[in-house]
């Protein structure tokens, strides 16, 4: 995933606040429920009709091993 276009926009965006605060990038993994996500771009097309504007944001964080395992296995659960 290095070098490629969704990379690169990461990166930069994460930089824009991060950049000097951390040593390494040492992943990046792009992790979809395709169920939940059909889910989503109805509600935001719903939004975006209603309310005339964008209100997507896209937030970026850091965990452990453990910790996104946990989210991919038990949804948070």
């Amino acid at each position: 995933m290095a070098n490629t276009l969704e990379w690169n926009t990461i990166v930069s965006e994460f930089n824009k606040t991060m950049f000097g605060n951390y040593k390494k990038i040492n992943r990046i993994e792009h992790i979809q429920n395709d169920r939940w996500h059909k889910q989503y771009l109805i509600h935001r097309e719903d939004f975006q009709d209603r309310l005339k504007m964008n209100t997507e944001k896209f937030l970026y964080h850091g965990c452990s091993n453990i910790a996104a395992d946990r989210v991919i296995n038990e949804y948070f659960n």
